[in-house]
């Protein structure tokens, strides 16, 4: 019984982030996106750590979705997390050499062109939109 209930906990969890990420509601997360994050999750471990770090996944949420598969998605997760680490500080150096008067106005500029990226309007149609090849009609 506590087994299913904190199951339920953590579904509920990732169905509230994924509505929010995507602009639906959380009943529609859990019965149109949540079986389909699961295959994903199941079959593909390195586009499943791009999603779960793009999301800013829980490890239970991987957990949850991925099953057995949780650890090697969770390693590729902190393997994507250094590059990104890595590049981040290359920017900073670059920034710096281009002739800013400090460090931290390098880091302040490279933080705020990464906040301009985050910041992307969502997809019309949300839901699995995200998932699907962009199309050239758009």
């Amino acid at each position: 019984m506590a087994k299913s209930k904190e199951s339920r906990e953590v579904r509920d969890m990732l169905a509230r982030l994924i509505a929010t990420h995507d602009y639906i509601s959380t009943t529609t997360a859990k019965r149109d996106v949540i079986p389909y994050l699961s295959i994903i999750f199941k079959n593909n471990p390195v586009e499943a750590a791009k999603i779960a770090l793009g999301m800013m996944m829980s490890n239970t949420m991987i957990e949850y979705l991925a099953g057995p598969r949780a650890k090697e998605i969770i390693s590729y997760m902190k393997e994507m997390e250094k590059k990104i680490q890595t590049r981040e500080a290359k920017e900073v150096k670059t920034e710096a050499a281009k002739g800013f008067d400090t460090k931290e106005k390098a880091v302040e500029k490279a933080s705020q062109s990464q906040k301009t990226q985050k910041e992307e309007k969502p997809r019309k149609g949300g839901g699995l939109d995200r998932f699907m090849a962009p199309s050239n009609h758009e």
